[in-house]
């Protein structure tokens, strides 16, 4: 929803969980405020009132009267004592089942760590556990944090300042583009679209900037995000030294710049047209295109020449941004350079950066972010040491059995969408082979990875060593561009996990053909042993047929059985797909979230006919065992039920995912067993004439 610009996000991009660095320290921070205590502040000097310590009132709670009847608002209907008694926890801008259990495992894995502190001198040197420990110290540490302020990254910000002309500036990136500093665009190394034994590097869209449509839009959440934008970073500048005067200057003129860029970007729309994004690059060609952002070079120094596949997803962007790389432009470039070392490093740097920026994030969310010091140290230590945070998890908290069950669980799903695809009539026996193939080969990667990545070759350096945590996330930084560009000479290993295991969260992966389920989601309303195998049906069952669904949706239809971007539909079931992805996407944009504010029906389309689908093969399983279809439904809504700030809805709307809401009442209303157990009659608010009904599988 927002750009999160930190150093960690760059590593991310290359397709890898991050590390870095700390000591053992105190874990209480005394006589300096703290990051929640700050923003208190911040919120009195700007004369708001500050949020009840028990929490705020959701938008959906200022906007539901009564309670609706089943047959007009079955998703009110189901959670309306949860849409109506639940505050939003202060500092946050949302509620949900997705983040109650991100809140658990976190607290679960705190206690790991709080344990392992315990023993710290049990602790063997360079292992993942003395790492984590070491890290978090390091991270809540925020007394240290505020004494260093800018000086852990001081030697950049000098070269830069240093700078006499665009080619230092270009020699700054080249020799620091490893660690994850003046990239400017984002890079993912995944296999190649049109050939599953490689890999390809993707150079996609920028990282600078605000969402494209904020620019443009006329709106008062647009202006008032722009508005945000501006002063966070003129904010950022002052702490970077500059006088208030010239940093609202030099404010507008990085915007404006980064404004150019932004705008020569693909639409939301189209980055997801693959045929377009497709554009395979040699180094020299990708030379020439940013002779003067030297894309080309920096590559080039981390390994990535032309044995390699490259492919330039938008060489518009990139000709736009080197055109703006000029001795004309040199000082906006320069402060445009020192604030992408700040934000690429804000959250691990002092309380003041990251109050500015969580004043600016709540433009997008409704309230000023509150976390604690411990809630700050985590999330750093999440990002950095995800995966090691995974594995801890995963051999305290999960269990074979769950893994077995939920494995059992998706191979029947399987089987059963199998069945309703030789039943579908609306498809040819050519597709329906390549669909029944896909299904075939569909892996299965449930709870956690096969093998652990090992982070042994990273740097950790404690503070009293004369380490700070820049200098660790740096080294890891390095570390993770290494294995990403490293992949680029290596066939594609489908049991590689994109996803931590205590990351509450599923998917599917086109390029692989197969779902993932983390530990982190197996768990209650979703997953639970002590539920009935219905409402785990309802639950998670609904889940893993929707990500199944995405093989088939009309970005998975783009790719074959080995995850290879190919045609394997005649042009008549393509044709009658689009018209189901086109009536979804009607039904959906005309559904209104918050005054004036509409679901972008053209970018959800996939999330709706994997919603339909999802739902289609369970009750098709229901069915089949005589299962209570009723309880499927109501364990369906529970599931989804969440509670926002009005911003946070709007800023939602860039996400594919429709409002929670949307994603109930619109997809149990196309089912027409729903119509049978709800007794649901033309005039009933849920109604939708049988002609209407969107059927997909």
């Amino acid at each position: 929803k927002r750009k999160k610009n930190f150093v960690l996000a760059i590593a991310l991009s290359l397709g890898m969980v991050l590390t870095a660095c700390g000591q053992t320290t105190e874990t209480t921070v005394k006589d300096k405020l703290t990051i929640k205590e700050a923003v208190k502040s911040s919120i009195t000097e700007n004369k708001e009132e500050a949020p009840e310590s028990e929490g705020i009132q959701s938008y959906e709670a200022q906007t539901i009267k009564d309670k609706p009847a089943v047959k007009d608002d079955f998703y009110t209907y189901m959670n309306y004592e949860y849409l109506t008694g639940t505050k939003i926890p202060e500092g946050e801008s949302s509620n949900s089942n997705f983040d109650d259990l991100a809140k658990k495992t976190r607290s679960s894995i705190t206690a790991l760590i709080n344990e392992l502190n315990g023993k710290y001198e049990t602790l063997r040197a360079g292992s993942d556990e003395k790492k984590v420990v070491d890290f978090y110290n390091a991270a809540v540490n925020f007394a240290k944090r505020d004494e260093l302020g800018l000086s852990p990254v001081s030697a950049y910000l000098e070269n830069i300042r240093g700078a006499k002309s665009i080619k230092d500036i270009a020699g700054f990136i080249e020799e620091n583009f490893g660690r994850g500093y003046g990239q400017l665009v984002r890079f993912v190394v995944d296999k190649d679209l049109k050939n599953e034994s490689r890999h390809a590097l993707y150079i996609m869209d920028p990282q600078i900037g605000i969402e494209k449509n904020y620019y443009s839009g006329q709106d008062d959440f647009s202006k008032k995000i722009r508005e945000a934008y501006l002063a966070y970073t003129e904010k950022l500048l002052v702490i970077l030294g500059y006088e208030k005067e010239s940093a609202a200057k030099r404010a507008n003129e990085v915007y404006e710049f980064e404004k150019k860029i932004i705008e020569a970007s693909l639409d939301q729309e189209e980055k997801m047209d693959f045929e377009k994004t497709y554009n395979p690059v040699s180094m020299e060609e990708l030379g020439n295109l940013t002779g003067n952002f030297p894309l080309a070079k920096a590559l080039e120094k981390n390994g990535v020449n032309d044995t390699h596949v490259v492919i330039a997803e938008q060489p518009k962007m990139l000709k736009t941004l080197n055109s703006l790389f000029t001795d004309e432009n040199l000082e906006i470039v320069k402060s445009l350079m020192e604030l992408d070392i700040v934000k690429k490093n804000s959250a691990a740097l002092s309380r003041e950066v990251l109050t500015a920026e969580a004043e600016y994030n709540a433009a997008f969310e409704g309230v000023l972010s509150a976390e604690s010091d411990e809630e700050l140290a985590y999330g750093i230590t999440d990002k950095v040491y995800g995966e090691s945070l995974g594995k801890l998890y995963v051999e305290r908290y999960f269990s074979p059995e769950t893994k077995e069950k939920v494995t059992n669980m998706a191979k029947e799903i399987i089987e059963t969408y199998k069945m309703r695809l030789g039943e579908v009539d609306w498809i040819s026996e050519t597709t329906r082979k390549g669909a029944l193939k896909k299904l075939d080969t569909l892996g299965l990667k449930i709870g956690y990875p096969d093998e652990w990545r090992d982070f042994s070759d990273t740097v950790v350096r404690s503070y009293d060593e004369g380490g700070n945590l820049v200098e660790a996330i740096e080294s890891m930084t390095q570390h993770n561009t290494n294995v990403s560009f490293g992949k680029l000479s290596k066939a594609p290993d489908r049991r590689e996990w994109a996803m931590t295991a205590h990351y509450v969260n599923a998917a599917y992966n086109p390029l692989a053909n197969d779902i993932t389920f983390t530990a982190a989601i197996l768990q209650a309303p979703f997953y639970s042993p002590e539920r009935s195998d219905t409402e785990n049906l309802g639950g998670i069952g609904t889940v893993i047929g929707h990500e199944i669904s995405h093989a088939f949706d009309n970005a998975g239809s783009k790719f074959d059985e080995n995850g290879s971007l190919k045609n394997w539909w005649t042009e008549e079931d393509l044709k009658r797909l689009q018209e189901k992805a086109d009536k979804a996407a009607a039904i959906y944009s005309a559904l209104e979230v918050v005054d004036g504010h509409y679901v972008n029906g053209d970018i959800s389309t996939g999330e709706i006919m994997a919603d339909l689908g999802g739902m289609t093969v369970v009750l098709d399983i229901a069915a089949r065992k005589k299962l209570d279809t009723k309880k499927i439904f109501e364990s369906y809504a529970s599931v989804w039920r969440s509670v926002n700030t009005k911003e946070a809805l709007i800023a939602g709307l860039t996400d594919e995912h429709p409002p929670t809401k949307f994603r109930v009442n619109n997809i149990v209303n196309l089912m027409d067993e729903f119509y049978k157990v709800f007794d649901i009659k033309e005039g009933d608010g849920m109604y939708v004439k049988p002609e209407d009904r969107l059927k997909v599988w």
